[in-house]
């Protein structure tokens, strides 16, 4: 599918194991019910071999992942955030492939995005779940609350990021700082994160 949605005007990436069959005919499903053109990005796996010390000029930074897979799964948003920067558009979406968006999702973007296009202080809204770390509700989209987060919160299903956020991202080592920091330090570029609660 195309990466270029018409109802939001930005690209979307889903990211995804190449071999995750089922995952890649429900997310089809999903966000093709909403109207959503996207593009799938393949993973990196790191279910059964060891990532190289390395990757896209980053060091990767082990300390912290249980597992490999996680470190991989790091790595994969890394990859994206590349794409964002290549792609030369200020905003993208990225969703990782169990993202079980809502109905009312298209209506909900379009607001996120108005709304960080309004706020260009603010680097990523994430789209998912319930509040889990101290945070200060700053506004409203629609019927979803606005939080600013005075930490990193946790899961990365679903999220808009800036092209400039991700080029700083890009800079970074890659490691495993907090509940989710995908390399990133705690003054970097989370000095002014939004959070949207979508679900």
């Amino acid at each position: 599918m195309g990466t270029q949605s018409t109802i939001v005007g930005i690209p979307v990436y889903v990211i995804s194991l190449k071999d995750s069959d089922i995952r890649r005919r429900n997310m089809t499903e999903r966000l093709g019910a909403l109207g959503i053109p996207f593009q799938f990005v393949d993973a990196i796996d790191g279910r059964t071999q060891r990532l190289p010390d390395y990757f896209d000029g980053a060091r990767l930074v082990r300390e912290g992942f249980r597992f490999e897979s996680g470190l991989a799964c790091t790595v994969s948003h890394r990859l994206v955030h590349r794409m964002i920067v290549n792609c030369r558009q200020e905003l993208g979406l990225i969703l990782e492939d169990d993202t079980e968006p809502s109905e009312d999702f298209p209506e909900a973007l379009r607001d996120s995005i108005a709304f960080m296009q309004s706020n260009p202080k603010i680097d990523m809204v994430k789209l998912e779940g319930t509040p889990c770390s101290p945070q200060v509700r700053v506004g409203r989209l629609g019927s979803r609350s606005v939080f600013v987060a005075r930490s990193p919160s946790g899961g990365s299903a679903g999220y808009l990021l800036r092209r400039s956020a991700a080029q700083r991202f890009c800079s970074l080592s890659l490691s495993c700082k907090g509940r989710w920091r995908p390399y990133a330090s705690e003054r970097d570029s989370y000095a002014y994160t939004a959070r949207v609660l979508v679900c």
